[in-house]
């Protein structure tokens, strides 16, 4: 299940960088995380400048951008899995694309596994023994 959302200004990157930046969010997730990559998925919404403010201005270019991320994971995580996600999710958006460090933000928002569903089933059924188990130290 875990996700990945990064929010950018439109046409500032070749795909090719986009892609390399989502292949290395994707394999820290996997690292992080012991996920199977089949469950990880991360995507990049981009918005034209007009539609970005930052300091209570609009956004002229890349410099002036500040983005944004959210990352999503199933509650029962250790706490150092979130810090490790978020500083890394950080340190890909500054050494891939090239932001100012003290510019991004983002957060991990944490998922009750009874309101996620995986298939369309809920994922404390689907995941169930694999949640008991991170939840019982294993």
């Amino acid at each position: 299940m875990p996700i990945a959302h990064v929010h950018l200004v439109a046409g500032t990157y070749p795909a090719e960088q986009l892609k390399e930046f989502q292949s290395r969010v994707t394999a820290l997730y996997c690292e992080v995380l012991s996920s199977p990559v089949e469950r990880v998925r991360v995507f990049v919404a981009e918005y034209p400048a007009a539609h970005v403010m930052v300091a209570g201005r609009q956004v002229a270019s890349r410099g002036d951008a500040a983005p944004y991320f959210t990352m999503r994971v199933l509650a029962g995580r250790p706490p150092e899995q979130g810090r490790a996600l978020l500083e890394g999710v950080t340190d890909l958006l500054v050494d891939v694309l090239g932001y100012e460090r003290e510019l991004v933000r983002g957060e991990l928002v944490t998922l009750d596994p009874a309101h996620w569903a995986i298939g369309g089933r809920v994922a404390a059924d689907v995941r169930g023994a694999e949640i008991r188990a991170r939840e019982d130290g294993g």
